[in-house]
């Protein structure tokens, strides 16, 4: 995946703010690639939590007792976590979440790496927020992100896939 412009996030000051596209309780789709070489516990990559537990929280994990997840919070309880996986090392990956009906999928680099069930609202408040975390700080993201795509009332992916070669188009 040929990346010639990307978004940096130093882990302190850096994030991107923009309006909940109210996601609610149908189906959707998350997904960006991520270069990090970071080990920041429970970095929030996209979510809409407040300071109190509601909203979503779709987080990397690349501490050393978990060695890297991705997890998902909705009003502070987890959904769906996967196992260890290096996301720490320095290599774009594509990662999603996706819900279909009530299956909340986490994807990387086009394997399912676990699915939980939810019901719940994935709104929040009023805005969404790119690599900061403003429940758990200073737990903000340290890495790049390119084609973050948000996509209200389809779970693209639903079985193994393919991962984009190329830029999603405008």
């Amino acid at each position: 995946f040929p990346v010639t412009i990307s978004g940096y996030f130093n882990g302190t000051s850096d994030s991107l703010t923009f309006t909940d596209p109210a996601l609610g309780t149908g189906d959707f789709t998350i997904e960006m690639w991520l270069k990090t070489n970071s080990s920041v516990q429970y970095a929030q990559l996209v979510g809409n939590e407040a300071a109190g537990p509601s909203g979503f929280s779709f987080m990397i994990n690349n501490n050393s007792s978990t060695g890297g997840q991705l997890a998902v919070y909705v009003n502070g309880s987890l959904v769906v976590s996967s196992s260890s996986g290096d996301w720490s090392d320095d290599t774009w990956h594509h990662v999603a979440l996706t819900r279909s009906g009530s299956t909340v999928t986490l994807w990387g680099d086009g394997t399912s790496l676990g699915t939980g069930t939810s019901s719940a609202s994935f709104s929040g408040t009023a805005t969404m927020v790119v690599a900061r975390n403003d429940v758990y700080t200073p737990r903000n993201l340290v890495g790049y992100i390119d084609d973050l795509r948000i996509t209200k009332g389809v779970a693209r992916y639903t079985s193994t896939f393919t991962p984009p070669t190329a830029q999603f188009p405008d």
